[in-house]
């Protein structure tokens, strides 16, 4: 091989190095910057973390309590849930209606 196409591999090489090295180091940086980035959030949250709980009103457990006040609850909770699903009926069968009545409204009269 001639003398001329050893020196031409040696430059295309350094280059190859010099731009690899480039690439790991631009890489490098802009790894270095998403973990900061992850560690400030970190930082925030564990700040969070150590605030102060809300406090919670502390029940006993249901079947801790006589029978009676669980059965009430339950026939509470149940009603409620009644009522709920009544109400729901309600305004589905009212939205059905307005929609009715806005369909069947012409122009010219005619249904």
């Amino acid at each position: 091989m001639p003398g001329w196409i050893w020196i031409i591999l040696v430059v295309f090489m350094l280059i190859m190095i010099v731009g690899g090295a480039a690439y790991a180091f631009f890489k490098g940086l802009h790894t270095v910057r998403g973990l900061s980035t992850l560690g400030a959030h970190a930082q925030k949250d564990m700040a969070a973390m150590q605030t102060e709980p809300q406090p919670r009103t502390q029940r006993n457990p249901a079947f801790t309590q006589p029978l009676e006040d669980t059965a009430k609850a339950y026939e509470d909770a149940h009603l409620k849930r009644r009522e709920y699903k009544a109400a729901r009926r309600n305004r589905h069968v009212a939205t059905w209606r307005r929609w009715e009545a806005f369909n069947t409204k012409r122009e010219d009269g005619i249904r």
